[in-house]
């Protein structure tokens, strides 16, 4: 989404204008709209992450907080 949003050098968005952003944007806000059921989100700070999580959660497939994240919110859907 970073990518996305600042339009980084040596990724697919950059050089993309404002407009073309908020269009397409638009457009998936909308597909998301018409097809969700319920929506789920989770934010992890990396640097609390790397600095709280111990090695022996780490090694249980919690490497990293994106990792982190994901299984918190396929456990959220789950429930």
């Amino acid at each position: 989404m970073a990518e996305f949003v600042f339009g980084r050098k040596g990724t697919e968005f950059e050089g993309w204008s404002l407009e073309k952003k908020q269009r397409i944007s638009a457009g998936l806000r909308g597909i998301i709209k018409n097809t969700v059921a319920k929506g789920f989100a989770l934010g992890i700070v990396k640097k609390d992450f790397d600095e709280l999580v111990p090695n022996a959660l780490r090694v249980l497939d919690f490497e990293s907080h994106y990792t982190y994240a994901i299984r918190r919110v396929l456990g959220m859907i789950d429930t």
